[in-house]
């Protein structure tokens, strides 16, 4: 999933094709200044770091778990990133105070990629999503998410509840299994933009 959002990213950013309004407007922000942007968990960095290689004058802060640290941080060096672009990793845990250099930042960007396959960690990460966009209320969420199970769906009950609210979507397939001798049933990763109700964006249903 984290691979199709950051050739989602890449593809929207180096040919255009992007449909997404908001988010083509906040990628925009790199032409005037610095786009800071944030990925939750993490992991080992794609994301985050796809954004950082392809598009000029973004700062991408790594976020994950102790046990994230040393498989970003080793990608992060063998990164080629673009033109004024930086990269760098936070320790993170959801379940506790912000450390000083996230909360005291404000971001344009919050990426969350394959981190809703948990319900139970749910509540932890829409409370660190609603504290950022309470300090960054113009900040775009882009959650790439990928339906494992119905339980998934209290992500979106909290999402509404914590006062953010879905401005577009896109369902992205992923690449065919046919070719394999496997199922040729098709799957989605679903691209979700989500931003604080008090946004001037307009919001879908």
């Amino acid at each position: 999933m984290s691979l199709v959002l950051a050739s989602f990213l890449d593809d929207g950013i180096t040919a255009g094709s992007i449909d997404m309004s908001s988010l083509r407007e906040t990628l925009a922000i790199a032409k005037q200044r610095r786009l800071n942007c944030i990925e939750l968990g993490a992991g080992c960095g794609v994301v985050g770091l796809g954004l950082a290689q392809a598009l000029p004058h973004c700062d991408v802060l790594l976020t994950d778990l102790p046990e994230a640290m040393d498989i970003a941080r080793c990608n992060m060096l063998a990164a080629h990133l673009a033109s004024d672009a930086t990269a760098d990793f936070e320790l993170l845990d959801w379940e506790k105070d912000l450390p000083a250099r996230v909360s005291g930042r404000a971001f344009d960007l919050i990426l969350v990629a394959d981190c809703t396959y948990n319900p139970a960690s749910v509540p932890s990460l829409v409370s660190v999503l609603a504290m950022l966009t309470a300090r960054s209320p113009r900040a775009v969420v882009l959650l790439a998410h990928k339906v494992r199970h119905s339980s998934e769906a209290i992500f979106f009950e909290h999402i509404a509840d914590a006062g953010l609210v879905q401005s577009d979507h896109v369902a992205i397939p992923l690449p065919s299994n046919e070719d394999f001798g496997l199922s040729s049933d098709s799957e989605d990763v679903d691209i979700y933009l989500f931003q604080a109700r008090n946004s001037s964006t307009p919001t879908r249903m």
